[in-house]
Order: structure tokens, then C-alpha cells, then sequence
């Protein structure tokens, strides 16, 4: 059985609830220009749609609920349990050539790396930001460690990197395969016809041929 399924999964907000909404649909609008079918898995702030999916632009779109309480959120970046359940429930598995995994959190990616490592399938992580809080805050300790993580070791166990700046690039590049993906937009689509566009890159499916090893 044919694996061209790419399964998107982070915590954006479709169909534009957050600048990553943005990046993700524009990745993935590249993405089915190169013959795979992507499928997301996002978070909502209101209710969950674990089983029944949306359609979003074209796209398979499940939600998981953004955690409320401090307990949630725990849970939240450590586990990967809602993930694998939709895959379970949809019957996928077979069919998924490579996980994207957007600015995911360290424990959950360290589930995620041993649970595609098990099921020969590929993993990606797109990075948009190396942030740090600056209070002591417990959840701020907890987010900065889980950066820290994140930034200086898991993603260097993963398949590529796809990074939205030259710092970014820069940065990955010595140890992992990397690709710098600035933001992009897509052309066709009503909601950008109203910019200016001089500055704006379009989708261009070239961006991501190297790191899935898509032929020219």
C-alpha cells in the first residue's frame, strides 16, 4: 500500500486563528503540490474533534483540546496519546509516509520520535522560534527547559528540519538535513489578493523536495 499521507500535527488554530494556521496550510498547500495528502491535527480552545474531522481548505483537519488548567497542560506536552488515537480511529497508520511535528513540545516529540522510529515512518520538525520566558514563574521553568530540550537535542534525532529563518538554518544545519521555509502564501487564495506582495514569497513546492527526497 502506497504511504503518501503526511500528518501535520502542533498547536495551531485553523483555519486562521494564529499565525501558525497560516504556515502550516501554506506548507501544506506545497506539500499536495507534490502528490501527498496531508492531514492535520491541531487544538481548539473550545471543544475537541477527535473523530470527526473538519475540512479545512481542502484539507483533513482533527482538533485537540488546548489545555485549561495547569494539570491539562502537563499532560498537554507530554503525551501524544490524543495523536495516536486519531490515527487508530481514522486507519491510517499504513498509510502515512512522514509525521511534521510544528514547535512541538519535548516530551511529546520524544513520544512522537520513539512512535514513528516503531512504525518506519519519517519525522520533520518545523521550527519557527527559540523563545525564552523571563519569569520564574513554574510554567515558565517548565516551557523554558522543554525549549531547551527541544532546541539543543531533539531535533537533531529527527529526519530534517524545516526552518523559517537563516538563524534557524544556520543553526541546524551542522548536525541535521535542513531547509529554510519562509513564510509563504498562497496567491490563489481571496484572503492575500488584497496585499501588497512584493515581499511575500508564494508556495513553491521546490522548498521541500530536498529534505523528502522528491524527485525534480
Amino acid at each position: 500500500m502506497e504511504r503518501n499521507i503526511i500528518l501535520y500535527v502542533g498547536g495551531f488554530e485553523l483555519p486562521d486563528k494564529n499565525a501558525a494556521a497560516h504556515r502550516v496550510v501554506s506548507n501544506a498547500n506545497c506539500l499536495q503540490g507534490l502528490g501527498y495528502e496531508v492531514i492535520f491535527i491541531g487544538v481548539n480552545k473550545e471543544k475537541e474533534t477527535l473523530y470527526t474531522p473538519k475540512t479545512v481548505e481542502g484539507f483533513e483537519y482533527y482538533e485537540i483540546m488546548y489545555p485549561k488548567s495547569f494539570l491539562q497542560w502537563v499532560t498537554y506536552i507530554s503525551s501524544i496519546y490524543k495523536v495516536k488515537k486519531i490515527i487508530e480511529e481514522s486507519k491510517i497508520m499504513t498509510k502515512i509516509d512522514s509525521v511534521f511535528v510544528y514547535n512541538f513540545p519535548s516530551f511529546a516529540l520524544l513520544r512522537m520520535l520513539n512512535f514513528s522510529k516503531k512504525n518506519n515512518v519519517r519525522i520533520f520538525a518545523d521550527v519557527t522560534e527559540w523563545s525564552s520566558e523571563k519569569t520564574i514563574a513554574v510554567k515558565s521553568i517548565i516551557k523554558n527547559f522543554d525549549t531547551f530540550l527541544r532546541m539543543r537535542f531533539l531535533h537533531f534525532k529527527v529526519d530534517g528540519v524545516i526552518a523559517i529563518s537563516a538563524f534557524l538554518t544556520n543553526y541546524y544545519e551542522r548536525k541535521v538535513k535542513v531547509i529554510q521555509v519562509p513564510p509563504l502564501v498562497n496567491f490563489n487564495n481571496v484572503k492575500w489578493k488584497v496585499l501588497n506582495t512584493n515581499n511575500i514569497v508564494s508556495n513553491e513546492y521546490s522548498f521541500f523536495m530536498p529534505v523528502l527526497q522528491v524527485p525534480e
